[in-house]
């Protein structure tokens, strides 16, 4: 998970318009402006609630804030909120932030995201190995069984294609 400001509406206009489009048809909140900075602290909490089995929920919570305009996620007291909306003890949260716990996660998060080609979120992983963007169309409602849909009919065309040689 690579958790990326994508700046305000200007700096990319057509993307960022799309985008809150598609926001806007599905009724989710979508701030063009909110704040930017380093999401290395916003990228550890989901690994620490992992172990705790509710990253998702922090992870939905931590989009709502971010995407949202909700609040920042940029210092550990804004963290520990967006941890305790998922459920999690917003001090063990803050205490995790204030040491280096999970650091090393995230860096092999970040490899492992620039070898798929991800560059920003929403984005999700399917098998460690296809990557598949989260900003889709209205309508596409599962975009890894669509996107894994696609990828085995090219395969299917290149092996039938392959066989008449």
């Amino acid at each position: 998970m690579v958790l990326r400001g994508a700046g305000p509406l200007r700096a990319g206009a057509v993307p960022l318009r799309r985008i809150a489009g598609l926001a806007e048809a599905e009724n989710l909140p979508f701030a063009a402006s909110r704040p930017h900075g380093s999401t290395f602290d916003a990228h550890r909490l989901p690994h620490f609630a992992h172990d705790r089995g509710c990253q998702q929920a922090v992870l939905a919570a931590a989009y709502r804030a971010h995407f949202g305009g909700e609040r920042s996620i940029f210092d550990a007291g804004a963290l520990a909120a967006i941890a305790a909306d998922a459920g999690l003890d917003p001090d063990a949260a803050r205490s995790i932030l204030a040491g280096d716990a999970h650091g090393e996660d995230v860096r092999a998060d970040e490899r492992h995201a620039r070898e798929l080609g991800i560059t920003g979120v929403p984005y999700y992983v399917a098998d460690g190995r296809l990557a598949v963007p989260g900003c889709q169309p209205t309508g596409l409602r599962d975009p890894i069984s669509c996107t894994c849909r696609t990828l085995v009919q090219k395969h299917l065309q290149k092996l039938c294609a392959y066989r008449r040689l």
